[in-house]
C-alpha cells in the first residue's frame, strides 16, 4: 500500500507552533473558496486561539465561508481545511482547525492522477494550428504535466500547445505548454509556460484539491 501524500497534524501544541511561525514570519497563505476562487491572506498576527488574522488580497469571501488554505514553511508544505471569519471591514480570521495536514515531501509536489479522477487537458492549438483534442493527464505539478496523447504522428520536443485543464464540475484553467520529452509512444512531458501568478496559484491549489479527492473520497 502506497504512503498517503500527506499526514494530519494531531498535536494541538504542534499545530499552534506551526501557525505561530506563519504569523511571525508573515508567510504567504493561499486560499481556495467555495466557488473555486483563489485568494491570499496577508497574515499580520495570530490570536490566543491560534486563529490567523490578516487582510484578504483578491475577491472578498463570504463570512464563515469554507476554505482550503495552503502555505509553505521552509521546505515543508501544509494545507488546512477550515472557515474564514470577518472580524472587521478589512480584517479576517482564518480559524484554527484540527484539519491541518503536512505533505509528504517526497511525493507531494507531483500528483499522480488515478483512473476515475476527472482531470483532462483539452488541446485547442498545436503550433498555433487549431485542433480539438481531449488528452488524459497522468500526473501534474505546478510546473508541468505528463500526458497520454495517442497520435499517428509523434509531436517533436519544443512543440507549443495551448488549451485548458478541466476537472470536476466544469472547472477550467487556460494553459500554455511546451513539449519537453516523449519517453514512449503516446506519452508526453510538458512544461507549463507564460503563467501568470493567478494561474500558478490555481495550479498549487489544484494539486491540493485533487489529492483531497483521491484520499478523502
Amino acid at each position: 500500500m502506497s504512503k498517503a501524500p500527506f499526514e494530519r497534524v494531531f498535536s494541538l501544541i504542534e499545530r499552534k507552533k506551526i501557525l505561530s511561525k506563519v504569523a511571525k514570519e508573515k508567510i504567504r497563505v493561499l486560499l481556495k473558496g467555495a466557488n473555486n476562487e483563489v485568494m491570499e491572506l496577508k497574515v499580520s498576527e495570530m490570536d490566543s486561539q491560534g486563529n490567523l488574522q490578516g487582510a484578504i488580497l483578491g475577491k472578498t469571501p463570504k463570512d464563515f465561508e469554507k476554505v482550503t488554505a495552503l502555505f509553505y514553511i521552509g521546505r515543508e508544505r501544509y494545507f488546512l481545511t477550515t472557515k474564514i471569519k470577518k472580524k472587521s471591514e478589512d480584517r479576517w480570521l482564518l480559524l484554527n482547525d484540527t484539519q491541518l495536514f503536512r505533505f509528504n515531501r517526497r511525493n507531494a509536489f507531483r500528483v499522480f492522477v488515478p483512473p476515475g479522477v476527472d482531470l483532462n487537458f483539452f488541446v485547442s492549438t498545436v503550433r498555433n494550428i487549431e485542433i480539438n483534442k481531449k488528452v488524459n493527464v497522468l500526473d501534474f505539478s505546478s510546473g508541468g504535466a505528463r500526458l497520454h496523447w495517442y497520435s499517428d504522428k509523434k509531436l517533436p520536443v519544443g512543440t507549443q500547445i495551448k488549451g485548458v485543464l478541466q476537472w470536476g464540475n466544469g472547472k477550467i484553467l487556460p494553459i500554455e505548454a511546451t513539449i519537453v520529452h516523449s519517453p514512449e509512444t503516446g506519452i508526453y512531458g510538458v512544461r507549463f509556460v507564460r503563467m501568470s501568478s493567478v494561474t500558478l496559484n490555481r495550479l498549487k491549489m489544484l494539486s491540493v484539491e485533487i489529492q483531497q479527492e483521491i484520499n478523502f473520497t
